[in-house]
């Protein structure tokens, strides 16, 4: 699925499994603000790497399942607020097991606000034979922000 073809309508009609919304605070460290997460996926806790500038935080989305399953519609909404920085990514590689009669979906809408930085690298999927996924990630970034992404 070509996520420049999808009607934006649509995505946000499909359910979603995980939304999450970061913030900063007045101190200019980043936090969940809010955070809706349904299985398979689990939000581990606030982490910080060394290097990455200071009030960043990384999480991660893990899956709880043992990877992407025959007819899996999987959808993520994460929006970054003002000025905030976060990275996300996930624990391990996902695995996508094979499909006998219908594929699998995983949907992804990221949304940027002005000033933001934003770094979604999530590990790779890993591709069973017969594994069928179609995937869609649209990325909204407004003015000064700044979208780093992996896929």
């Amino acid at each position: 699925m070509n996520l420049g073809d999808a009607n934006p309508v649509a995505l946000a009609a499909s359910p979603l499994q995980a939304q999450l919304t970061f913030a900063r605070d007045a101190n200019g460290a980043t936090y969940v603000d809010r955070q809706r997460v349904g299985y398979p996926f689990h939000v581990g806790r606030r982490l910080s790497m060394p290097g990455d500038p200071p009030g960043m935080p990384t999480i991660y989305l893990q899956s709880c399942s043992g990877g992407i399953f025959e007819g899996d519609d999987l959808g993520l909404r994460i929006e970054a607020g003002e000025n905030s920085a976060a990275h996300v990514s996930t624990g391990a590689a996902t695995v996508v097991h094979s499909m006998e009669t219908e594929a699998a979906s995983q949907r992804t809408h990221v949304e940027l606000r002005a000033g933001a930085y934003f770094e979604y690298l999530p590990d790779p999927l890993i591709l069973f034979p017969r594994a069928r996924l179609a995937t869609a990630m649209r990325v909204v970034v407004h003015p000064g922000a700044v979208a780093i992404f992996g896929d």
